[in-house]
């Protein structure tokens, strides 16, 4: 178990949530959707990394930030602390593996 108490928050902004993590006011941010872009990380990963916090893919892989490729494909996960991204990619793997293995075998055969 992560958590005893998982609260959801909508807000449509990559920033606000990984402020949220940095105060504090959250232990996790988790999106895992494709939509947002390095601009969006780019500054909350710097201020996580100096804090001792972590931002990356929602896989736990470090987020590249290079012109050839500006969306952030594989979601964001962060943590204020690195302790806890640990125990959250560890956590939530087994869901994206199945996820992913279950929208294989959706997909349209062309």
């Amino acid at each position: 178990q992560l958590a005893e108490h998982v609260e959801e928050v909508r807000v449509g902004a990559a920033g606000y949530h990984a402020l949220s993590v940095l105060e504090r006011r959250t232990d996790l941010y988790l999106y895992l959707y494709g939509f947002t872009k390095k601009w969006d990380s780019c500054a909350s990963d710097a201020l996580l990394a100096a804090s001792g916090g972590r931002l990356t893919d929602v896989f736990g892989r470090p987020i590249h930030y290079s012109p050839e490729s500006l969306p952030n494909k594989e979601g964001l996960l962060a943590a204020p602390t690195i302790a806890l991204h640990e125990k959250a990619v560890s956590a939530i793997a087994p869901v994206l593996v199945a996820l992913t293995a279950d929208a294989k075998e959706e997909a349209p055969v062309p």
